[in-house]
């Protein structure tokens, strides 16, 4: 019981040695107070990115024409947002050094604006441009909301039809509080990576494409230089982001763990007061959010990794641009003074300064992209969650050959013939050898001592669990031959603890009453 107490700081010492024996092996034993993060496979980042990204992909079955929708006007307002940017260039080259316009724009713009004319005609082009480009790219971020939701309030209805069919052991290993974490937390971030991890990033990669183009005809050389950074995307990714989805599912873990006792303590609030255990279970519940906090912590450090390098690189990136594009100016404004270049060949400042402008956008998608990469790692490791609980078995799957029952047809005779259980997980018998033979309209009363078993043989006839050995069966049917929600339906059930479902006492007699009237009861 010493172990189960120790402070959140061990406990963290603890669990940053797990983190560093991961690198060297996939298994092993994990101290005893972090046993809860082995039953959710939270210790091993079990899934490569493309198995979550099909599996996520396939939860977006029925959504996916508007989600196309949505990425096609996040494309189009991120190429209308790019056209004004070169308004800076015509400003410093044509409006401010007086420059004639060359190529389209001679085509295009009238000679005889003038210098304030041309300047009054680029600010309303970037201004019109701007406005369009938000209108389109709001219908975009509108539709992927809305899916965003849709597909959350989804998910959550899968997980929580699929979860109320697990096995009851199961059921009561995750517990309500871990449950409504699952269904809260997990299930609603399956819907955010709608934007983390195809919104943005496709906004980001068409915005990268689009900057790229136009660098280059701008010029390579600079581009080349530029695109130098790019190796540092792959080096963050394998150096932090592989790291950082474990951490993720443990923080996850670890909270659906801290919400489960606290539901536990107060579903149990009569023993907990009759004992006085209030003191040492907020003791208790204090610990579990001290580590939580500790863990989030090192995971934001982590994280900080990744923000911390480009906060560094992209300055620098710039900064070596500005002084390559500077001394490209200097060196051809000497050759046209020496008459050895023409004024409309020279690289000029409204050149550097375009550059520099796309190159800032340029830089920005790298940057989203690479950040996204840990942001979204969270909602990722709640996929890897959700899709860890879709892939349990549910209680008794069914073959397709069960036995379908009629309320009217039958007599409820039951018989137990030669019953042996015991519980999943454990070497001891419970019942052994029981022999009851109930006839229809027979009224029984289980008598024993408490741990004899009766809940436990009432738990096998309303088929929450299967013998180990034997049969139970209903006038002459095993009950593993029959559809268990039709069995169920003739079941009526009061247990000690009385069980209200949330509503008014009317409503809950008047649930009771269409239960009752739907079906016989035995």
């Amino acid at each position: 019981m010493a172990r189960l107490y120790r402070s959140s700081r061990r406990r963290f010492g603890d669990y940053r040695q797990e983190i560093r024996n991961r690198r060297l092996q996939h298994d092993g034993d994990l101290p005893h107070d972090l046993q809860f993060v082995r039953q959710g496979r939270s210790t091993d980042r079990q899934r490569s990115f493309f198995t979550l990204f099909r599996a996520f992909w396939g939860l977006l079955f029925g959504h996916r024409a508007v989600i196309w929708l949505s990425l096609a006007t996040a494309g189009i307002s991120t190429v209308l947002a790019l056209i004004p940017l070169y308004g800076t260039k015509v400003v410093f080259d044509n409006v401010l050094a007086g420059l004639p316009l060359t190529g389209l724009l001679a085509e295009w713009i009238p000679q005889d604006l003038g210098r304030r004319g041309l300047l009054t005609l680029v600010a309303g082009v970037m201004v019109a441009f701007a406005l369009l480009a938000l209108a389109v790219g709001m219908v975009g971020r509108w539709q992927m909301t809305r899916i965003t939701k849709r597909v959350q309030a989804s998910v959550r209805r899968r997980l929580f039809e699929h979860t109320v069919r697990l096995p009851l052991n199961r059921v009561q290993d995750l517990k309500a509080g871990g449950v409504t974490t699952l269904l809260r937390e997990d299930a609603g971030g399956i819907g955010e990576l709608l934007f983390a991890m195809l919104y943005n990033p496709f906004k980001a990669v068409i915005q990268l494409l689009g900057c790229l183009v136009i660098l280059t005809w701008t010029d390579w050389r600079l581009l080349l230089g530029s695109m130098a950074i790019l190796p540092v995307v792959w080096i963050t990714h394998r150096t932090w982001i592989g790291r950082i989805r474990p951490m993720y599912r443990d923080i996850r873990a670890t909270g659906q763990h801290a919400s489960a006792h606290a539901t536990e303590v107060f579903g149990g609030m009569r023993v907990v007061r009759g004992f006085s255990r209030q003191r040492s279970e907020a003791g208790r519940f204090t610990r579990n959010h001290h580590f939580l906090a500790r863990q989030e912590l090192l995971t934001w450090w982590w994280a900080r990794g990744v923000d911390i390098a480009w906060s560094i690189l992209i300055p620098a990136a710039s900064a070596a641009i500005l002084l390559y594009g500077g001394l490209a100016i200097l060196r051809d404004m000497e050759a046209v003074d020496a008459g050895l270049l023409r004024p409309t060949d020279a690289f000029t400042p409204g050149d550097l300064v375009l550059f520099l402008t796309y190159l800032g956008w340029l830089l920005d998608p790298i940057a989203t992209l690479a950040a996204s990469a840990t942001q979204f790692q969270n909602n990722l490791a709640g996929l890897d969650r959700v899709l860890d609980i879709l892939n349990e078995k549910r209680e008794f799957e069914r073959t397709g050959q069960e036995i379908r029952l009629d309320g009217s047809q039958v007599a409820g005779g039951v018989r137990l013939r030669d019953v042996h259980f015991k519980y999943p997980g454990s070497n001891q018998m419970v019942i052994q050898g029981v022999e009851v033979d109930v006839q229809p309209g027979q009224t029984v009363a289980l008598v024993g001592s408490s741990g004899s078993g009766k809940t436990t043989l009432c738990n096998l006839i309303a088929r929450f669990f299967d013998p180990t050995s034997g049969s139970i069966e209903l006038d002459g049917v095993d009950l593993r031959q029959i559809d268990i929600d039709s069995y169920r339906g003739l079941l009526g059930i009061v247990e000690q603890d009385v069980f209200l479902f949330d509503g008014t006492i009317a409503e809950n007699i008047a649930y009771a009453r269409r239960a009752a009237s739907r079906e016989e009861i035995i």
